[in-house]
């Protein structure tokens, strides 16, 4: 559940490689890993705040963006210690309309996640 967590939290960020969309900087996403939908994995971003929703385990990150395809999550609190990455950086690598693909380095490690657009 951890390397899930972090994966979904690294969507955010960008390498520099896509051009990402604005709207990407807000909104309600769900998670792929390897095209599989990680189910019960809820991301709500708006601001500079991003809520994750994982299986009725909560975390919240403050939202940092380097660039228009690359950000920073800091955790500011979670529900179970342990479970989310404390800091992760997202690199946005690819984009489609309603989804973008990111390389997310976290405490855990370093992972390749898609995020789609579930609203």
């Amino acid at each position: 559940m951890k390397h899930l967590l972090i994966i979904i939290a690294l969507l955010g960020t960008g390498i520099g490689y896509a051009q990402p969309k604005k709207e990407f900087k807000n909104g309600t996403f769900g998670v792929k890993s390897e095209g599989v939908i990680s189910e019960g994995y809820t991301i709500v971003r708006k601001g500079r705040r991003q809520k994750e929703n994982f299986q009725g385990t909560k975390a919240v990150f403050k939202v940092k963006w380097i660039s228009d395809s690359s950000y920073r999550l800091t955790m500011i609190r979670e529900d179970k210690p342990g479970e989310f990455s404390k800091t992760l950086h997202v690199d946005i690598i690819e984009t489609r309309e309603d989804e973008y693909t990111a390389i997310v380095v976290s405490d855990f490690g370093t992972t390749r996640v898609t995020l789609f657009r579930r609203e």
